[in-house]
């Protein structure tokens, strides 16, 4: 009995050492941001996909690419947005009269600010924003959320969209914290 309760002790005292603890604890808005094992990382299949009318597609097809570069703190892709502002542009003409404002007016002004960016931080600064658009306007078109994930980031405080089933790709934190976001939708 003295051996296992000395085991026991033992074991209790190791998994409460100083440094373990602090690493099991360490504060970063309530959660553990290296590790990523409790995080969903995509595999959402279950909801329909829907396929997207153009202009709509372009956009969010745009928008993907976009996402997936500044994940890869990649900027060479944010050029692309010019042909995002384009879209936005034509997808703002189109609904311009629709008494359903399924589009933010925001929305052309959010991609030229972002064609205009010049590093990661502008970009993704302004990749919030037009994000953002993007959310509402799938919230308002339920029949199109199928092809998408809603992720959020709790350090960044921000939210983005990627393709549904995809791994948690985070553009707000780049390759250092690719993996960190919780899939809310």
């Amino acid at each position: 009995m003295k051996k296992l309760t000395l085991l026991i002790a033992t074991a209790v005292g190791v998994l409460t050492t100083p440094a373990l603890l602090a690493q099991m604890n360490h504060d970063m808005g309530g959660m553990n941001h290296g590790d990523h094992s409790a995080h969903q990382h995509g595999g959402n299949t279950q909801t329909a996909q829907t396929p997207l009318p153009e202009p709509v597609k372009t956009v969010f097809d745009n928008y993907l690419k976009i996402q997936a570069d500044l994940a890869q703190d990649f900027l060479q892709g944010v050029h692309d947005s010019k042909a995002l502002k384009d879209r936005a542009l034509a997808i703002a003409e189109a609904v311009r009269n629709d008494p359903n404002k399924t589009f933010s007016t925001d929305l052309v002004q959010q991609a030229e600010t972002l064609s205009k960016a010049t590093d990661l931080k502008t970009a993704r600064e302004a990749f919030r924003p037009l994000s953002d658009s993007l959310i509402k306007y799938l919230g308002a078109h339920k029949d199109q959320a199928g092809n998408f994930e809603k992720v959020f980031c709790s350090m960044a405080n921000a939210r983005w969209l990627q393709k549904a089933g995809s791994a948690v790709n985070n553009p707000y934190m780049g390759k250092s914290m690719a993996r960190c976001g919780q899939i809310e939708s």
